[in-house]
């Protein structure tokens, strides 16, 4: 998780996230609210703005054929996957350990 994901939310502009910007921080034990990839079902995974009925298709559907997900390495081997969206969405994804 970035400070510069505040870039992405509707309606901020890019002036008043600079205004704000020297002002935040996010704390060292601060972790967000994660998804289990095992265990999400099509409505758990739409529910992350990162996500998109592609990325959720071929996710369920690979681990349908191959077992659950260990890992973010695991999750990399859905070639069709944007690496980009896979690094951004990686502290927001549990594997059920």
């Amino acid at each position: 998780m970035q400070l510069s994901q505040l870039k992405e939310v509707y309606g901020l502009s890019d002036s008043t996230y600079q205004i704000i910007f020297p002002l935040l921080k996010i704390g060292k034990d601060f972790k967000p609210k994660q998804i289990d990839i095992n265990k999400a079902e099509y409505t758990d995974l739409r529910k992350h703005p990162y996500t998109n009925n592609s990325f959720i298709k071929l996710v369920l559907a690979y681990r349908k054929v191959h077992g659950n997900f260990s890992n973010q390495v695991d999750l990399q081997k859905v070639e069709q996957l944007d690496k980009l969206v896979l690094d951004k969405l990686a502290p927001y994804l549990s594997y059920g350990h």
